[in-house]
């Protein structure tokens, strides 16, 4: 770490009445929009960034909560894995969420991992979608 950043740390009143000041001033509002304007790319890249880790984030922490493998053929690659709304209703439920502006995995954490869900890998969720069982459960196509 810097010592201004150590020194930032050490004197938090101080640090935020600084930034106070420098933003009140003309000359801080200017060069901080003037930063944000040529620095757009950078700082929607970082943003991207931020975002796609934290989804993966909170992804892999509601996986683990449901089991971390498909509950019909016991798949264990997290990149084929899929949370299952158990009585249906997927599609209603993220159009709900959609609304809300809300995202599923956040909404899971909030929520404390409710029961009703469960982990799938995409081929027995898929299945179950379209043909309403999974060619793992022993039923064969008509």
């Amino acid at each position: 770490m810097t010592p201004a950043r150590l020194w930032q740390l050490a004197n938090p009143e101080r640090t935020r009445e600084n930034k106070a000041r420098w933003n009140a001033s003309p000359v801080g509002k200017s060069s901080i929009k003037r930063w944000r304007e040529n620095n757009r790319d950078r700082i929607l890249a970082r943003r991207r960034i931020y975002e796609k880790d934290r989804r993966d984030e909170l992804r892999a922490m509601a996986m683990y909560e449901y089991g971390n493998k498909c509950a019909c053929c016991g798949e264990t690659r997290p990149e084929f894995l899929s949370i299952d709304h158990i009585e249906g209703g997927g599609r209603q439920h993220r159009l709900e969420l959609k609304e809300q502006n809300k995202k599923f995995y956040h909404w899971l954490q909030q929520e404390g991992y409710p029961k009703g869900y469960r982990v799938l890998c995409m081929n027995c969720n898929t299945s179950r979608g379209f043909f309403g069982y999974c060619p793992h459960e022993g039923k064969v196509a008509a």
